[in-house]
């Protein structure tokens, strides 16, 4: 093993962390939740279905937009990357049948059903981290002896052309407590370069101002040189 010598374009870090951020918070969540309580399970189930949502989107965006120019340069590169989407896929559908029935089930039934519900959320978080730690160990590298930086963020740019605003600011609002400050000042300053004024102040008021922590946004405005 040796440590790498350059940073590369890295297509995966970003959404990867926010993913992790997202499914570890909603883990936890789910834990906590005392399914016995009506509202605290509809509250619940709710942030279930919204992250379910935005995982099978992030699913979507890498079949369309990634694993079509990999394929085409390394036959049968994408062939386990499929394989476990359609693995997540089925897990996506297990989760949603379980939250239909959750609907349906006597109150007295509602504690066992939330607590499976945990658990196979649970058993998808692990199996999905193992899944984006290999795109990023395995995938990515390939990528790269593939691929030139400026490729790779054409590839990028077309993904993120391919998010409607909605889509984009949930992207935003996990991908941005996510960061570390240095990644978090340096994306942002190259956001508020590339995109159009009002859309990089819908950013700064509608996802970093209401998700990061004082310390973190006083750090962030210090390094943009905004009014905190």
């Amino acid at each position: 093993m040796s440590a790498p010598q350059e940073m590369r374009h890295d297509v995966y870090g970003p959404i990867h962390k926010a993913l992790r951020f997202a499914l570890s918070n909603l883990l936890v969540q789910l834990g906590q939740t005392d399914f016995s309580d009506e509202a605290a399970t509809d509250e619940a189930l709710t942030a279930l279905g919204r992250q379910l949502a935005i995982s099978a989107s992030h699913l979507r965006h890498e079949e369309d937009h990634v694993h079509g120019p990999l394929e085409a340069r390394s036959g049968g590169a994408t062939d386990a990357l499929e394989a476990a989407h359609r693995h997540h896929d089925e897990a996506f559908g297990q989760l949603n049948d379980l939250m239909s029935l959750m609907k349906t089930v006597p109150a007295s039934a509602r504690p066992a059903l939330g607590k499976e519900i945990y658990l196979r959320f649970s058993q998808f978080v692990a199996e999905d981290f193992a899944h984006m730690a290999h795109e990023e160990l395995v995938t990515l590298p390939l990528l790269h002896s593939l691929f030139t930086d400026e490729e790779l963020m054409e590839i990028e740019g077309r993904i993120v052309a391919s998010l409607d605003p909605e889509e984009t600011m949930a992207v935003m609002q996990l991908m941005l407590p996510a960061m570390n400050r240095t990644e978090r000042v340096g994306f942002l300053t190259f956001a508020r370069q590339a995109a159009p004024p009002e859309a990089f102040d819908a950013v700064i008021n509608f996802a970093a101002r209401p998700t990061l922590k004082r310390e973190d946004w006083l750090h962030l405005t210090e390094g943009l040189g905004l009014a905190a």
